[in-house]
């Protein structure tokens, strides 16, 4: 298991035009994440999980502070790399604490399989296992999306923008590549975050001039979701 610590996200959504000069903007500033294909870009795959209640959503829907949601992720369709992560909001302030899972666990919590909690060792691992068990914490949605990253060098400073966020309610096929028959949120708009630890010196935002865009609490769950709850 591994965190590291809380940190400041800030989002926004622009349209398609603001991305384009943010995108020109970044690339002066900031350099590529060395995780990225050759096209500077990312997939992001994440099967959220929520509760019998849908509380995570209700959360998410209401701003409830703090929170946590659940999920599984996949880069760029890698399933020997499967991460488990948790993803806390506290006081504006966001942690997220992950661990690895095999092929093996993925599928087990897939298909609902709440094993013994106390013999994972691994407080996320147990933590989502222990919920499953008591309170009906279930995968509910896939959302995957196209990252643009970047990396301020020398720093902890991200700013990333994702397009092309789609989504699908058949959680079986989250480790089936081939699997894309997903609702799109539709084009023209991307979602836009400047992420940071402890220090993000006052000529970043100036020159990226996201002081002049309106911060959101845009959650690619909550839409998601709500979307599939009401039947698009």
């Amino acid at each position: 298991m591994s965190g590291i610590g809380y940190r400041h996200e800030y989002k926004y959504v622009t349209d398609d035009l603001k991305t384009v000069l943010l995108k020109a903007k970044a690339g002066a500033l900031f350099r590529p994440d060395a995780h990225a294909r050759k096209d500077g870009l990312y997939s992001i795959k994440s099967l959220y999980f929520d509760d019998i209640n849908n509380g995570c959503y209700f959360d998410a829907a209401n701003g409830n502070d703090p929170r946590a949601k659940f999920r599984l992720r996949l880069y760029n369709d890698d399933t020997d790399m499967i991460r488990l992560e948790k993803k806390i909001k506290r006081n504006g302030f966001t942690l997220k604490e992950q661990a690895v899972l095999s092929r093996e666990e993925c599928e087990d919590l897939i298909l609902g399989r709440s094993a013994d909690a106390g013999k994972t060792g691994d407080n996320i691992k147990s933590g989502l296992l222990s919920q499953m068990a008591a309170g009906g914490m279930r995968p509910v949605i896939i959302i995957s999306y196209e990252r643009l990253p970047f990396i301020y060098p020398g720093s902890d400073i991200r700013f990333t923008i994702d397009t092309r966020i789609r989504f699908s309610t058949d959680v079986k096929s989250f480790l089936n590549p081939d699997k894309k028959a997903m609702m799109s949120l539709g084009g023209g708009f991307s979602v836009v975050e400047l992420k940071w630890g402890r220090y993000l010196p006052e000529h970043i935002p100036e020159y990226l001039a996201v002081n002049s865009l309106a911060r959101t609490r845009f959650s690619k769950y909550y839409y998601c979701r709500s979307m599939a709850l009401n039947g698009h």
